[in-house]
Parts: C-alpha cells; structure tokens; sequence
C-alpha cells in the first residue's frame, strides 16, 4: 500500500475511532489487566485470538501515520512501561522491574517483525507476572528481612558479596539470616550463585561480550570457574548458552 493511501486508510480508522470509541470501557479493561497482573494472575485474562494482529491494531488508539510496524511498537511500549507499574506496587523491588523493562524495551526496538515483537511482549509479560506473584504479601513465605537482603544482592551483584556486608545494610545478624535463608528455601551462597548466573544468562543472551568479560563483571575468580559453575546451573557451556539463546529478530 502506497503512503498516500495508507494514511488515507489510517485517517478512516481514526475518524471511526474518535467517534465510535468508548472511552470507558477502554479505561476499565486497563485497569481490570493492571489490577490482575498486580496479583500475579495475567493467565485470568482472555484475549480473542490474533486480538493483536493487523487488522485490529488501531481499535484502541491510532499512535503513527507509520503504518502497522510502527502502530504495534507504540501499542507495547505503552503495555510495557504501564505493566512496570503495579509489579512495583505488588512489591518486586523497582530496581529489577525497570532492569527487566529496560531489556524488552531494547529488544523490542530491534524487531522487525510483528511476530517477533509478539514474542517479546508476551515474555516481558510473563516474567513480569511471575515476580508479582512471588511479591504478592498473600503469597510471601520468606520474611522482610530476606527480601531486603535479596534486594541489596541484587543491587550489588557485581561486587564480592559477603554474609556480613549484606548484614549490616539490612541490619540484623548473620545466624538470623543464614536461618531465614535456608527457611525460604535456600542458603545466603546458594541464592548469589544463582542470581549471578541468572545475570550471566541474559548477557549471554542479549550481547555479544566476551565469556571473560561477563565473569569478571560479576566477581567469578576466573573464567573457568564461571564456565563450571555455568555448566552445573544450566547443563551446557556459556558458549553452547549463548548459541541455543541468542536474542535475534528475524
């Protein structure tokens, strides 16, 4: 389709928009999606089948002139930026909520598909409502004071985290934390290996850094330690990882 026709096209569907649209509807539909994946229960909603696809990208809002590539990279931006929200609201520490925003939102901009972009908002989406329902106060096991220590180690992963530091930011004694820790499930150890190779895995992922590199940056005492660490987690090389996962938009 030709520009000139495709915005005559798009002006249409505006035209048909502004008056025909139900603006409170729209807005309720928003809030029952924000009040649900707040409660980590983004599976209650129902969406029609291709209720994103081409044809019905401007029944909420025409956002461009650009045609449907740029409609639907608008459409999830928003989506996107909005979900963040009420996952911070629901108690995922903010940090990790923009952290994991910030890392679709790239992506997202690299698609050129609409199927690809597809795939990056349902992911951010679900990874977005399993924190909120692990952060859900009806769901929490573990006690504010591991979730305090989980935030700073978080916060602090590239550095040579030790029991005592993490501590004295939280403010209570290494037996009580260690003890806290292994009732959640865990250890205080067991958790910072995992959240770093969890890192690790994304950067393998999503960039092209070196093995050596993404080691170093999270405080591994060498790279061959990392690699065995890495293989132990997730029964394969960093290298063979980053293969099998390598973010790409066809």
């Amino acid at each position: 389709m030709e520009e000139r026709e495709l915005r005559k096209h798009i002006q249409e569907k505006k035209m048909n928009f502004l008056s025909d649209r139900d603006a409170t509807a729209s807005y309720h539909k928003e809030q029952k999606w924000l009040k649900l994946l707040a409660q980590g229960r983004m599976e209650e909603l129902e969406y029609p089948e291709n209720s994103f696809g081409p044809e019905n990208l401007y029944t909420d809002a025409v956002l461009t002139y650009r045609g449907d590539h740029k409609q639907m990279e608008y459409n999830l931006v928003a989506c996107i930026t909005l979900a963040c929200r009420p996952v911070i609201t629901a108690g995922v520490d903010p940090f990790e909520a923009y952290r994991i925003s910030d890392i679709y939102l790239q992506q997202l901009s690299e698609c050129t598909e609409l199927k690809d972009m597809m795939w990056v908002a349902g992911t951010v989406m679900g990874e977005f409502n399993e924190l909120a329902k692990t952060a859900n106060p009806e769901n929490r096991e573990a006690s504010i004071d591991v979730e305090n220590a989980k935030t700073y180690i978080c916060r602090h992963l590239q550095e040579k985290l030790t029991m005592q530091e993490v501590c004295r930011a939280v403010g209570v004694s290494s037996g009580y934390l260690s003890k806290k820790f292994r009732e959640s499930g865990t250890t205080f150890r067991e958790y910072v290996m995992e959240e770093r190779l969890k890192r690790s895995a994304n950067l393998l992922a999503q960039t092209e850094e070196p093995v050596s590199v993404i080691s170093d940056y999270f405080s591994f005492a060498s790279p061959s330690y990392f690699s065995s660490c890495f293989h132990r987690q997730y029964q394969m090389t960093p290298l063979e990882y980053r293969k099998r996962h390598k973010f790409q938009c066809n």
